[in-house]
């Protein structure tokens, strides 16, 4: 499996910056990104970013000025998503279409481990966990969106919102 990681991704201030714009985000209800008829009514919090607006706060130029622009430099930015996750959600697993990469970042400016709130990396076969990846603010990941994920929920302890920012990047030549 591919993921790269990169800590303290940001400068503080941006860091900062992104954190606003996840707590004053325009939310919708509802998610369903896997099909499963019986989970259409669960509750997620998510709002999703197109084009205008991954500009408007620089996400895509941000993530290129990290070690990841090299790894990015055939892809561009077509969308992504900010999710808001709450203690006791249940998330399911899910992947992307192929050829899409996902940069995720945890704009959170503090987070106990204690809270969990974790990334879940799944075999495409056997749906076994093969990868934990700790929440830790100012974390940026880049994986291939084809290997399945899912999120472990924050804990009732935790005193605040886990979000996180997704950002789809798809070939240039597609």
């Amino acid at each position: 499996m591919n993921i790269k990681i990169i800590d303290n991704a940001f400068e503080i201030e941006y860091q900062q910056y992104l954190y606003e714009v996840c707590k004053r985000a325009n939310y919708t209800i509802g998610w369903n990104d896997n099909g499963l008829i019986d989970i259409l009514n669960r509750v997620y919090f998510h709002c999703l970013l197109n084009k205008e607006l991954i500009t408007r706060f620089e996400i895509e130029d941000k993530i290129r000025e990290t070690e990841f622009g090299v790894m990015l430099k055939d892809y561009k930015a077509e969308g992504g998503v900010i999710n808001c996750s709450r203690p006791g959600e249940t998330y399911y697993t899910h992947t992307h279409p192929i050829n899409e990469l996902v940069v995720l970042y945890y704009p959170n400016l503090r987070w106990q481990q204690e809270w969990g709130g974790e990334t879940m990396f799944y075999d495409k076969k056997t749906q076994e966990l093969i990868y934990s990846n700790e929440y830790k603010p100012n974390r940026l990941l880049i994986f291939d969106g084809t290997i399945p994920h899912s999120v472990r929920s924050p804990s009732y302890i935790s005193d605040q919102y886990r979000f996180t920012m997704s950002t789809f990047f798809t070939p240039k030549n597609n």
